[in-house]
């Protein structure tokens, strides 16, 4: 008997394991996905010289679009042990709403279409608010991580959105710098609790 309780331990233990490497592998991957389309995109609105409803246009198809294709992929890798498939398609509904909304507003008005290169950054943390809501509902553990990150992007986004209309370009860039640094954290921080499962 205790050695099947011993056994059951160590099962549960090497699972917990398992879903912190596939979250911190999860967080580096989206962070070289979305640093490599921001790169693509900024550099193509600069050779087609892309300006106002345009150029918003690029950084949702691309940014968007590359962040569904990793979704895609780990999906498959992993399955649903990084985040569920209905989960993550109803977080990227809310990103695609909140992008499409200012897409919109950048064609109103011209004046807002400075936006354009940084409304996906507080739409990523809108993203990760709703899959804290919705993994909290199933139970998940690594719910709070979801919720720690959402709250750092929000928490920096009004003055990455102050700064785009001095820069948008610059504002684009820090917008990019402080997402990797944010989920370099949070896969570094993954890991390090990954290697104490076993201490």
């Amino acid at each position: 008997m205790e050695e099947a309780a011993e056994l059951a331990t160590l099962a549960r233990r090497l699972r917990a394991y398992r879903e912190l490497l596939q979250g911190a592998y999860a967080f580096f991957s989206f962070g070289m996905v979305i640093a490599g389309a921001f790169l693509v995109a900024a550099a193509s609105a600069t050779l087609l010289s892309l300006r106002g409803p345009a150029l918003a246009l690029l950084y949702v198809v691309s940014i968007g679009g590359s962040a569904a294709a990793a979704s895609i992929v780990m999906g498959r890798v992993f399955g649903d042990g990084v985040l569920s498939g209905r989960d993550a398609a109803i977080g990227a509904g809310v990103f695609a709403s909140f992008y499409a909304l200012i897409y919109a507003l950048s064609i109103t008005s011209p004046h807002l279409a400075s936006l354009a290169p940084v409304a996906w950054f507080p739409g990523l943390g809108l993203y990760f608010v709703v899959l804290y809501a919705l993994e909290l509902r199933r139970g998940d553990p690594g719910a709070a991580v979801m919720r720690n990150t959402g709250l750092a992007i929000l928490g920096l986004s009004p003055p990455v959105l102050i700064a785009s209309f001095r820069s948008p370009g610059a504002a684009a860039a820090l917008a990019l710098g402080l997402v990797l640094l944010i989920y370099h954290c949070v896969g570094t921080y993954l890991m390090y609790r990954a290697n104490r499962m076993f201490e």
